[in-house]
């Protein structure tokens, strides 16, 4: 007999389990997980993920790069962090990006051949609303 250890419980199981969890860790990750690929996969991330890339000029806030975007929940959601809130998403290139998720935060000291960021406030005032665009006001 097989016997393993789950790897969130410590608890001995017997295979199969599911992603090296006994069955309820396992059920209870899945459906943990289930939950954040539906948010993810939302129209309304989807849409909140747009207007923050188009908000940073499609440019990572870190280090300038427009190249392999992503956007970045500055304050967790496990922390509280708002999952749709502009304030609380920024877009970083993935390796920006990486650098955040290994307690780096940015890349500061670090030699980029990328461009200089384009922050938010200074591409403010190169972005029209919809409504100047429509009415024709610069």
């Amino acid at each position: 007999m097989i016997v393993k250890l789950c790897l969130h419980c410590g608890r001995h199981y017997q295979p199969p389990g599911i992603r090296g969890r006994c069955k309820d860790c396992g059920r209870a990750y899945d459906q943990r997980h289930s939950i954040e690929r539906r948010t993810r996969n939302s129209a309304k991330w989807q849409q909140a993920r747009a207007a923050a890339r188009r908000l940073d000029g499609e440019r990572c806030t870190n280090c300038g790069s427009s190249e392999r975007l992503q956007v970045h929940h500055i304050v967790p959601l496990a922390k509280g962090g708002e999952k749709f809130a502009l304030s609380n998403l920024t877009t970083l290139c993935s390796d920006c990006h990486a650098d955040v998720g290994r307690g780096r935060g940015t890349n500061a000291g670090r030699v980029s051949s990328h461009p200089q960021a384009v922050t938010r406030e200074r591409n403010a005032h190169a972005k029209k609303t919809k409504s100047e665009i429509e009415n024709g006001d610069s």
